[in-house]
């Protein structure tokens, strides 16, 4: 089923959507030192400065829960100052993406003594509760009283919405639908879980991510029979594909030394992580995308974040996807996270949003986009991104 953009919202590091989006087309940056964190490397007598690309003010002294309500806030307004959300109901449904607290160090509680359930859905159940209304409410956006549906599938997260939102509209179940995508690297709790994990670009980690931050608000319906008049180009999903592959190596060394702990007193070589392939990406693209006909390829928007599976997956999905139809290796490729830092669960709703504006805008040069995902948990997708 396809699926109309009747309208989008961001909040970024560079800006709102027709903002971040310009300025993310002309290259720029606004990376700035964490305010209250630094990293402290082996050998350091005072804590190295970490960059990241967080909103800044709207951020600023804020951490976990409530720095994640502070980038709904901005989402929401930036989509209420162009579209009239009065025409919500309770016929409309709310997709949430969101990260799991615990993999970004915080508790859905007040401080991090605080427990959380044991089971991921519960928590991140628990934080769409605290989330949620009071975005809404400081967004100055009476809230519909519609249905509340949460995802947290990594970077795969969006696209996971968007299945179960598209798949809502298809079955009459909501009449439209908002899909809310939310996430932080920024918080001084997370920035130290991803140093203790190796996964921060610090002075000796340079191949580790930027932390960035994000938030999207987008508003679907099913794709009318008509094209809307007026304004700029309408936007539209076409399609989109899920699959599984292979997770991050430090997850699957992860999980194999906990399958070891169960075999005492045998020894054990070293783990060996798979390396991605490429494969699970390249079919969801194919999926996505069908074969090419007499068109130019679309644009491959990426999440890669320079982390070192993710260089070695786009390098290999390349391959991948040339040894189908050469004209895949003269695609156009884009990397948000370039210009706003790796955004987690944001990241597919980024990617979606800077393909929408190039299209809108003419500057693509490329007949339609496709946004790549891959969550560290081994999710993979695609979403073909064309005009209505």
């Amino acid at each position: 089923m396809k699926l109309w953009i009747k309208e989008m919202g961001l909040a970024t590091s560079l800006g709102s959507f027709v903002h971040g989006c310009a300025a993310f087309r002309a290259g720029m940056q606004r990376p700035s030192v964490a305010p209250d964190y630094g990293a402290m490397s082996k050998g350091d007598l005072e804590p190295t400065p970490v960059t990241v690309h967080a909103l800044g003010a709207n951020t600023y002294g804020f951490q976990g829960v409530g720095r994640l309500v502070a980038i709904a806030v901005e989402a929401i307004r930036d989509l209420a100052s162009r579209a009239d959300l009065s025409a919500l109901n309770a016929r409309t449904g709310l997709y949430l993406a969101l990260p799991d607290p615990e993999e970004r160090g915080f508790t859905t509680g007040k401080d991090l003594d605080d427990e959380d359930p044991e089971e991921a859905d519960a928590r991140v159940g628990l934080l769409a509760n605290r989330v949620v209304l009071p975005a809404f409410a400081a967004a100055g956006v009476k809230w519909w009283d519609g249905q509340v549906y949460a995802n947290h599938g990594g970077n795969a997260a969006f696209a996971q919405a968007l299945r179960e939102a598209e798949e809502h509209l298809r079955e009459g179940v909501v009449e439209d639908a908002v899909v809310l995508a939310v996430d932080s690297y920024c918080s001084p709790w997370t920035l130290e879980l991803l140093r203790t994990e190796l996964m921060l670009k610090t002075g000796d980690s340079p191949t580790g991510m930027i932390p960035g931050e994000a938030g999207a608000a987008v508003w679907l319906a099913p794709a009318p029979r008509q094209r809307p008049e007026g304004g700029e180009p309408a936007m539209a999903i076409r399609a989109f594909s899920l699959a599984a592959g292979d997770p991050a190596p430090r997850i699957q060394v992860e999980r194999i030394r906990l399958e070891r702990e169960e075999e005492e007193g045998e020894d054990q070589p070293p783990p060996q992580p798979e390396p991605p392939s490429g494969k699970a990406l390249a079919q969801c693209v194919q999926a996505a995308v069908g074969a090419l006909g007499q068109d130019a390829p679309p644009a491959l928007v990426s999440d890669h974040d320079g982390q070192s599976f993710r260089a070695q997956e786009w390098g290999l999905l390349r391959v991948e996807l040339s040894a189908l139809d050469p004209r895949w290796g003269e695609a156009l490729h884009w990397m948000p996270a370039i210009s706003f830092g790796a955004t987690g669960t944001a990241s597919g709703a980024l990617g979606a949003a800077t393909a929408v504006r190039a299209l809108q805008r003419g500057y693509a040069y490329a007949p339609s986009a496709v946004v790549l995902s891959t969550a560290e948990t081994g999710e993979r997708a695609a979403i073909h991104v064309t005009p209505l």
